[in-house]
């Protein structure tokens, strides 16, 4: 029982000390008295009764908004009346060929099912099985004709199939 009139005792009067070190115009805001309407209270060394800052430069700028003139629309903003076209077209981009290479070691039903895996929804089975056969029998076949990027990128995917399926891509002929 006297350990916790010691411990009371001890924190009242390190609440007291703490007291002593907040200044004295925020004592009463600590105290829940907080005094509305005040003038705000000046901080620092400036002592009491010293001024508030104010600027050295007057600026007279007036600003009118939408809510002053409820009735005024805002800037207008020139919209262009016709939608550009874009500058590229399906027709002007240049497509690229995916070529199967013939190699003697494929297995057909393990090439057409990564060809209709790799080109995903561009190519069908029956075209798979066509092309495989072409590039048996000519050493090589057009797959698939893209635009240059997803060609590279279908080159690859088949590079790292397991095992190999071997391809490569060049731009697209007129001949072709």
């Amino acid at each position: 029982m006297m350990a916790i009139l010691r411990t009371i005792a001890t924190v009242a009067v390190l609440v007291g000390a703490a007291e002593a070190f907040v200044p004295h115009h925020t004592r009463a805001m600590h105290a829940g008295h907080v005094r509305m309407g005040a003038e705000p209270q000046r901080m620092g060394g400036l002592g009491k009764g010293s001024p508030l800052a104010s600027p050295k430069v007057g600026v007279n700028i007036k600003v009118k908004s939408p809510m002053q003139n409820p009735g005024a629309a805002g800037p207008k903003i020139d919209t262009p009346k016709t939608i550009r076209e874009r500058k590229t077209e399906e027709s002007e981009v240049p497509m690229w060929n995916v070529i199967l290479l013939g190699d003697e070691e494929y297995d057909e039903g393990y090439v057409c099912q990564t060809m209709l895996q790799v080109l995903s929804g561009g190519i069908e089975k029956e075209k798979a099985k066509s092309c495989f056969q072409e590039a048996q029998q000519h050493g090589s076949s057009i797959a698939i004709v893209v635009q240059q990027e997803h060609a590279e990128h279908y080159v690859q995917q088949f590079g790292r199939c397991d095992p190999i399926v071997f391809t490569t891509c060049e731009p697209e002929t007129p001949e072709s």
